[in-house]
């Protein structure tokens, strides 16, 4: 139990990092660059993504929050299973916002025209940088959570 706690503590964590970085530095590092540069940075990077690096900390809390929260809600580890309830409920929102709304918004950004950046980066950066931020919020909550699962085993 310790193992898949400590797993999911470093994953939540590493996939809020992830979020936060997006949220504090690289969309306000291309707040003010050209429109062509933005689209054409925004679909260099989703191009990369998913990879190896990436696949692991976005999967693995929204599978292994409900687990733990399973295993340590049917033991008499309650209190960390309620956490770990949390964990998987934000987690699951973090997943359902990504795949929702920041994917077919990379999808669709992928789809459009180079040569009418401007109109392109209007309809992209707006709402993807809005439900970045939920997500950003969603995952650091289910960090924070997993935290206190394994802080809250006895």
């Amino acid at each position: 139990m310790i193992v898949l706690l400590v797993a999911l503590v470093i994953t939540s964590g590493l996939l809020a990092g992830f979020f936060f970085a997006w949220w504090c530095s690289c969309m306000v590092g291309l707040r003010n660059v050209r429109d062509v540069t933005f689209v054409e940075t925004m679909l260099r990077i989703n191009a990369v993504l998913p990879n190896r690096r990436f696949i692991v900390p976005f999967f693995a809390p929204v599978l292994l929050a409900p687990i733990v929260a399973w295993m340590l809600l049917g033991s008499d580890q309650r209190p960390a299973g309620i956490w770990a309830g949390v964990a998987a409920i934000f987690s699951a929102f973090t997943f359902v916002i990504t795949a929702g709304r920041n994917v077919p918004l990379n999808e669709s950004l992928a789809k459009a025209s180079i040569n009418e950046a401007s109109a392109t980066r209007r309809a992209f950066e707006v709402p993807w940088v809005r439900w970045n931020s939920l997500r950003t919020l969603t995952s650091v909550v289910a960090f924070v959570a997993s935290v206190l699962a394994l802080a809250s085993r006895s």
